[in-house]
């Protein structure tokens, strides 16, 4: 659903000039990530302005009365696509030992787990951990072996391994939905409070104190929602890194055969 905006939304922008001086800047989007095109469903869009359109009231100190563009939050437009996933890439719900490993047999990896097994899975599963290391670690380990038993120990682990990521993948993801449908929620909240504002800006004379509330809190929800689209952007690579680690260690433990 479009937002239209009235000359409240104007008079949140100029508010937004001086205060956005003043507030601490928002977290840094970790190097590599780019934010991805629209913002996530529900976003309100914005409404132009006419050129030299003047808010109408007094203007806060130090301001001129000409409107200055609208928030990024509120402005972002519309996302057409899955109301519960918005992430650009494809989602994904877990990952099939075929993609990984072609041949790899119907009954594969179905022998116990030893100690040492689960704890090497544990450790090379770690993001922290290089992914370099972690694929030395795993031909480390399968070369220690007994010829014989090279074969069933690198489909036990790649085994263990699919598990492990599936069930870190699918947590993601999950949190992934949980975090849309709390921008779904505060995008609703601010349609709520810039209604809110058109209803004191149409009043002959409105509170001024009301007036600079309400527009604090409407900058406040934009803040945060648009510093939570940028979140988004990296929570959304989680699940890529996760499958690349994923095919990386496969990768290894079939050529080690």
């Amino acid at each position: 659903m479009m937002l239209h905006f009235s000359s409240s939304v104007l008079a949140l922008a100029m508010f937004t000039t001086s205060a956005m001086a003043q507030a601490p800047a928002p977290r840094e989007v970790p190097d590599g990530f780019v934010v991805p095109g629209p913002a996530p469903t529900g976003a309100p869009a914005p409404r132009a302005v006419p050129d030299g359109f003047v808010v109408p009231g007094p203007a806060p100190t130090g301001q001129p009365t000409r409107a200055a563009p609208a928030n990024p939050a509120i402005a972002a437009p519309a996302h057409h696509g899955s109301t519960d996933w918005p992430c650009v890439q494809r989602r994904v719900e877990r990952i099939d030992a075929g993609q990984i490993w072609p041949d790899f047999p119907a009954d594969g990896g179905q022998q116990e787990r030893s100690a040492q097994t689960r704890a090497l899975v544990q450790q090379v599963a770690q993001r922290r951990v290089p992914l370099a290391e972690g694929e030395k670690q795993l031909r480390d380990y399968i070369a220690s072996l007994p010829e014989s038993q090279r074969e069933s120990s690198a489909q036990t682990l790649f085994s263990e391994l699919l598990s492990t990521f599936n069930r870190e993948r699918a947590d993601v993801v999950q949190g992934i939905v949980r975090y849309a449908s709390k921008q779904k929620g505060l995008a609703s909240r601010i349609r709520e409070e810039t209604g809110k504002l058109d209803q004191l800006m149409s009043q002959p004379q409105p509170d001024l104190k009301e007036l600079e509330a309400q527009q604090e809190a409407l900058l406040w929800q934009t803040r945060v929602f648009d510093e939570r689209r940028l979140s988004l952007t990296y929570v959304c690579e989680v699940p890529i890194l996760i499958e690349q680690r994923m095919f990386a260690f496969g990768r290894t433990l079939r050529d080690s055969l």
